[in-house]
């Protein structure tokens, strides 16, 4: 809980990114990310609901007293499964220390814990326009499952 604020301050970040990437897809500008009066006592509040849920999971990369990045998810029994599941709902890496096998560390840590917890599956959610990222889950063994479409009413 003690770090709360900065990972407050990293998903600021992460907003930021997201947001950008978003504004390319005309169909995607309902999720961007708005900026709202009280966003850091809504992220404040959202984390330490995960931190005290059973199946909550956050993760802070910190080197030094630096933060460098953050994975959040949850372990889950879905109804339409037989098999808990382990979400990475969130995983960023600062730009600046990207390309450093934070992301990796931070998976690989996830997934110990999804273990610990009884998971046998995990699954994430990314962007259609973010290609470096679906890059780098393919190479840590996601595969495709589904293709969500959208269409302006």
């Amino acid at each position: 809980v003690k770090d709360v604020p900065a990972l407050v301050r990293l998903l600021k970040e992460f907003n930021e990114e997201h947001n950008k990437s978003v504004a390319k897809n005309p169909l995607l500008k309902k999720y961007n990310l708005k900026k709202k009066k009280n966003a850091d006592e809504i992220s404040k509040k959202s984390f330490i609901k995960t931190i005290n849920s059973k199946g909550g999971v956050i993760l802070l990369a910190e080197d030094n007293d630096q933060t460098r990045g953050y994975l959040e998810g949850t372990v889950r029994q879905p109804q339409t499964c037989t098999d808990k599941i382990g979400s990475i709902w969130d995983i960023f890496v600062k730009k600046e220390f990207r390309g450093m096998r934070i992301s990796s560390m931070l998976k690989e840590e996830a997934f110990r814990i999804f273990r610990e917890k009884g998971a046998r599956y995990s699954e994430l959610n990314v962007t259609i326009n973010n290609a470096k990222a679906h890059s780098i889950y393919k190479r840590w063994g996601f595969s495709d499952t589904d293709r969500r479409m959208m269409k302006k009413m």
